[in-house]
């Protein structure tokens, strides 16, 4: 797999194996508590700049998700227990 196609969290994850195999769990840390507090953002300003969408917008994505699962938001595949059955 091309590191194009990887997410985000992909992509961090394989990062810090990578960091933790070479340098050790110490230096991972190390570089955690150095690179990913990143001062100077204005965390208010950057959401204010998000999409606000309606309820209605919100619903409505909702039931698309829904119907295009069979019913269900749970990622294919998955196990879902407990509830009632029968």
């Amino acid at each position: 797999m091309s590191t194009d196609e990887l997410t985000g969290r992909e992509l961090r994850a394989a990062a810090f194996a990578a960091i933790r195999k070479e340098l050790g769990p110490d230096a991972l840390v190390r570089f955690i508590s150095q690179n990913l507090t990143q001062s100077g953002r204005d965390y208010t300003a950057e959401r204010r700049n998000l999409p606000q969408p309606s309820v209605e917008e919100i619903i409505a994505d909702y039931e698309r998700l829904r119907a295009g699962q069979g019913g269900s938001l749970a990622p294919p595949g998955a196990r879902i227990t407990g509830g009632r059955s029968g």
